[in-house]
């Protein structure tokens, strides 16, 4: 499916569809705006999916976090991503299957901002 990657304007669900001895999926350089959760489900074998170079990708489906045997998945240079967030995808790899693991199993996560009120002297 490399190369056919960079046609696609949204991934390709159907013809993934009863993959489930699928190990490896490339979709670098696609132009789709997420990875849907039905699109992931007969993937149970996925080990890595390259979604790299897509410009449009926004979110990965909580879904994926469901996919026990899933160890990689690289989202290089994709700069409208938001779920899995940047300080997330940062860190790489693992961070972010753990990531959609805990998106997986209902955990909602939230950004916290640090705050540090300075006072006015004598108050």
């Amino acid at each position: 499916m490399a190369g056919l990657a960079e046609r696609l304007g949204e991934f390709p669900t159907a013809a993934i569809a009863g993959l489930e001895h699928l190990v490896h999926l490339d979709l670098t350089g696609g132009a789709f705006p997420d990875v849907p959760d039905e699109a992931l489900g007969a993937l149970v074998r996925l080990e890595t999916l390259h979604l790299g170079w897509n410009a449009n990708l926004e979110a990965l489906g909580a879904r994926l976090g469901q996919l026990e045997a899933l160890r990689h998945v690289q989202v290089h240079h994709c700069p409208r991503l938001r779920t899995p967030p940047p300080e997330i995808t940062s860190r790489g790899s693992q961070a972010i299957v753990k990531y959609m693991r805990a998106l997986a199993s209902g955990a909602t996560m939230s950004s916290r901002t640090k705050l540090m009120f300075v006072g006015l002297g004598g108050v």
